[in-house]
């Protein structure tokens, strides 16, 4: 079982995470085409390569990766000159001056972004493992308050009923 979950399937998330990210690619490269977009301007290129490393580096994106990427750079960010890729991205998005286009790529980039999102999650055991425990205790919440929500509206019809029969 291990060795599925751990060969095969992960090969298999990244897969479907790179083909999924690639039509997102092929979305804004159509835009580009369609003069929707400048294929020699700046936004077009940051947008275009950040796409590009996202499915290179994609079978490198785990649970833990992600996590220890966060912390280190939240940890040294005085000391990092670097610019984070989601600011760039997002800044190079900004300037597209075209209001519906700019608002379709902001869609695109947030697709592909899921797409990682729950590649990160399908690859994690320990996700894979917890996702059903937290839906069962939202669930079982959800009905615990529904349940006290109707003890309480009880007891306060109760407390009418026996405030007018001490007024009959």
């Amino acid at each position: 079982m291990l060795w599925l979950f751990y060969g095969p399937w992960q090969d298999f998330c990244t897969d479907c995470a790179r083909q999924y990210i690639f039509k997102r690619r092929d979305d804004v490269f159509d835009l580009a085409l369609q003069g929707k977009l400048d294929f020699n301007s700046d936004e077009y290129k940051i947008i275009r390569t950040s796409f590009n490393r996202i499915i290179r580096f994609a079978h490198e994106l785990t649970l833990f990766n992600f996590i220890l990427f966060y912390a280190d750079f939240s940890t040294n960010a005085g000391e990092k000159a670097a610019i984070p890729v989601s600011h760039k991205i997002n800044s190079a998005i900004e300037r597209i001056k075209d209001e519906p286009t700019r608002a379709y790529v902001k869609i695109i980039w947030k697709e592909a972004a899921l797409a990682l999102a729950v590649m990160l999650c399908a690859k994690s055991m320990a996700i894979i493992f917890l996702t059903p425990l937290l839906i069962i205790k939202s669930v079982s919440n959800k009905i615990i308050a529904i349940i006290l929500k109707e003890a309480e509206h009880s007891a306060s019809l109760n407390i009418k009923k026996r405030n007018n029969a001490y007024q009959a």
